[in-house]
């Protein structure tokens, strides 16, 4: 028998879904440990679910390091955060559905041009990659653009790389 799964989503037969991986400059490269939460709205309060990334549950067995939810008819997440080893953070707010999203948290925020100090040429290289959604070391916080917030972390982190 073949069994087909024919789910029920919005009106255009659509069931959201993302797919989050979380990872890490240095050894922990796939962020063992860290807590994957991704939050949405209903009307009954907000819908939580959360999902611990792991490097293998079982003998011989071994799971991806990323988080899969389902959304149901919801196409966008209000807010998706991670707690990373070691206990910081990342909150993104507004994360659409349907994707793939590869979030990493770097060794040393700030350091824009990876050269493992933050110092003028950062500055430089943040300046450059001003309002892009591309440039992942120049984005300190994570959140997927290259704005204020990077640039006071960047000076809140001045030298203390290097």
């Amino acid at each position: 028998r073949v069994w087909r799964n024919n789910l029920d989503g919005d009106a255009a037969g659509q069931a959201h879904a993302i797919v989050v991986r979380p990872r890490m400059e240095g050894r922990n490269h796939f962020a063992i440990g860290a807590t994957v939460r991704a939050v949405l709205s209903t009307a009954d309060g907000p819908f939580v679910q959360a999902r611990v990334i792991t490097a293998g549950t079982s003998t011989l067995g071994q799971e991806p390091a990323e988080a899969h939810f389902g959304l149901g008819t919801h196409g966008e997440l209000d807010r998706l955060e991670i707690v990373w080893p070691g206990g910081s953070r990342t909150v993104l707010r507004g994360v659409d559905a349907g994707r793939v999203l590869t979030v990493m948290r770097w060794a040393c925020p700030g350091d824009a041009d990876g050269s493992g100090a933050v110092d003028q040429a950062d500055i430089a290289a943040l300046l450059a990659a001003w309002g892009a959604t591309d440039t992942p070391r120049a984005d300190a916080n994570g959140d997927g653009l290259v704005d204020l917030a990077d640039l006071l972390l960047m000076l809140a982190a001045w030298g203390a790389c290097g």
